[in-house]
């Protein structure tokens, strides 16, 4: 499972981007940013490009502006970067939420919003949840830029509005906002088989309500149930007019009778219509309201700007790995970062398990923060550092938190286990005193093939407040 071999160009701007896409009239010409979707599809061969324009280093891709009455998401900002930023947080309150629902941290810290919505994944949160907020989807191509609205920017399976030589720059927003005498509330639910895994279906909702609690506006979007996302006309006119709790489970059956979802091995399409009407309820029932503001005239001025996760942080060129600079020289375009660190560098506390970005075993500090290196090429690494388990400590000398897995039984056949510590370090390097509950999110997206979770757990509960926290050694063995 590698990917068929391929030329990799780096852009260093958008106009650069789009010449690239236009350079190769007579191949197969794809774009990758994160590569949280494309990189499985390449390792599957179900995709073979001849070229990949990589965009990751496109800084005027990166950043989150704050424009008043909307918000402007450059392509390249990274899904883990929507969930914390303060814009983000204050005026799309439901594009955060929906985001943090997508696969696990080590997918947000590379996804993109660009990447995702030129996906068009029917079953991905984000093209669902651009078409409730009524948003913009921008595109540059050799003729100039152009917007298009998010409602007809997915046309299909895993299709979209884009031309071959098009790049998706960024996404419009219109800020969700009330004005001081009514109110908008917003919700967001999905139903996964694990969570982290794509939704079976999902539900974004939108009200806006005037002074006296009637609703003037509802805008209800599901995702899951057809090859584009479905907007529920007939169960937003179950709700306009009205000011009645009774009337959501009104609209949740009004939005079933609207889907027409296949089945398949995860759910039957009767299944998808219930949980279509459930979700539905759930999302009116439980909306969260945005907190009036009684004028815009505070936002606009500020830019937040993201940073980029590929973007080089260092022109020494190479990659520094566990402190030491390894030159990328003749080393193939189509090379994954495992197979560089394992098969060139030797460094085989990484481990190769399932190769799509799912079991965890390949798990890396990208400075810093945690990814699939199965997921990663090898030259998207360039300019930046990458920590494997075998920085941590040496079989003499424990790490603290790999001394803490010891003591409590916390590995069994070792396989998964550099990717949960290098996971669990992260973790308590932003929460040193996570609970239980915190710890079994953070590592869900890391599968354990020996069921050892709760030893696992503890462990990590004992590595808590770092190096100084006490231990329960191991009794002396003979």
């Amino acid at each position: 499972m590698k990917p068929a071999p391929f030329q990799l160009h780096r852009a260093q701007s958008v106009s650069d981007a789009v010449a690239l896409l236009g350079s190769f009239p007579d191949a197969d010409v794809k774009v990758i940013a994160g590569g949280q979707s494309l990189v499985p599809l390449l390792n599957f061969r179900l995709a073979r490009p001849d070229h990949l324009i990589d965009v990751s280093a496109v800084a005027e891709l990166g950043s989150v502006r704050d424009e008043g009455e909307r918000i402007r998401i450059g392509a390249m900002v990274r899904q883990a970067e929507l969930v914390t930023s303060p814009i983000v947080n204050e005026r799309l309150p439901l594009v955060a939420e929906a985001v943090s629902h997508i696969g696990h941290r080590h997918i947000r810290n590379r996804g993109t919003i660009g990447g995702s919505l030129a996906h068009a994944d029917p079953a991905a949160e984000l093209p669902a949840v651009v078409v409730a907020l009524d948003a913009v989807v921008g595109v540059e191509g050799p003729n100039g830029r152009r917007e298009v609205p998010a409602a007809s920017f997915v046309t299909g399976w895993f299709t979209t509005d884009l031309a071959d030589d098009e790049l998706l720059v960024d996404v419009i927003v219109p800020a969700m906002t009330s004005n001081g005498d009514g109110s908008l509330e917003w919700g967001f639910e999905e139903l996964a088989r694990r969570d982290g895994d794509f939704a079976t279906v999902l539900v974004a909702t939108v009200v806006t309500r005037d002074p006296t609690g009637e609703v003037t506006d509802a805008r209800i979007v599901a995702g899951g149930v057809g090859s584009t996302p479905v907007r529920c006309r007939a169960a937003e006119a179950a709700l306009v007019g009205s000011a009645r709790v009774a009337d959501h489970a009104a609209a949740g059956r009004a939005a079933g009778n609207e889907v027409e979802p296949i089945g398949d091995v995860h759910a039957t399409a009767e299944d998808r219509v219930e949980l279509v009407e459930v979700l539905v309820r759930r999302a009116l029932l439980g909306a969260r309201r945005v907190v009036a503001a009684a004028t815009t005239a505070s936002h606009g001025s500020g830019v937040e700007q993201s940073p980029l996760s590929d973007a080089p942080r260092s022109s020494e060129g190479g990659v520094r790995v566990n402190g030491e600079l390894r030159a990328l020289d003749g080393v193939p375009d189509r090379r994954l970062l495992t197979d560089w660190l394992r098969d060139d560098l030797r460094l085989t506390g990484t481990h190769v398990g399932c190769e799509h970005g799912v079991c965890g075993a390949c798990t890396v500090l990208l400075d810093g923060e945690p990814i699939r290196a199965c997921l990663t090429l090898a030259r998207q690494a360039e300019g930046r550092a990458v920590t494997t388990i075998e920085d941590l400590g040496t079989p003499d000398d424990l790490h603290w938190l790999q001394e803490a897995f010891r003591a409590n039984h916390g590995l069994q056949c070792g396989f998964c286990t550099p990717g949960i510590v290098l996971t669990a370090l992260d973790l308590l390097g932003r929460n040193p005193n996570p609970t239980e509950e915190q710890i079994r999110r953070e590592l869900s997206g890391n599968i354990c093939r020996c069921t050892g979770y709760v030893k696992i757990v503890e462990a990590v509960r004992a590595a808590a407040n770092g190096p100084s926290a006490p231990r329960s050694p191991l009794p002396e063995t003979s």
